[in-house]
């Protein structure tokens, strides 16, 4: 809880339409991450599950890409209702383009 607080008051914050990404580097290699989808984004738990189920795939799948830091992914309203692949092709562009993550060569 504590470190959560730190990053989401100090991190550095990226926006998309679908989502909200903060993050602090770390000195050693250490790469954490939370989900955040809020009672506001829907009301119903199966929403909010499904989303953080399509976000928490993408990070298992490219967790070796990603640099070294703590991370708060929140998903914003607009989210509710797209199709994975438009979710997950949002937050890789988004991670692509503030370079949180490094391409495959």
């Amino acid at each position: 809880t504590k470190d959560v607080k730190l990053v989401h008051s100090r991190g550095r914050s990226f926006f998309s339409p679908f989502f909200v990404i903060k993050c602090i580097p770390r000195k050693d290699n250490g790469k954490r991450f939370t989900v955040v989808v809020s009672t506001k984004v829907s009301k119903k738990a199966v929403v909010r599950n499904r989303l953080k189920r399509v976000i928490r795939d993408y990070i298992r799948i490219h967790l070796a890409r990603f640099m070294p830091g703590d991370y708060i992914i929140s998903v914003r309203t607009q989210a509710v209702g797209k199709l994975a692949l438009e979710l997950r092709d949002g937050l890789e562009q988004l991670v692509f383009k503030t370079k949180l993550v490094v391409r495959d060569s």
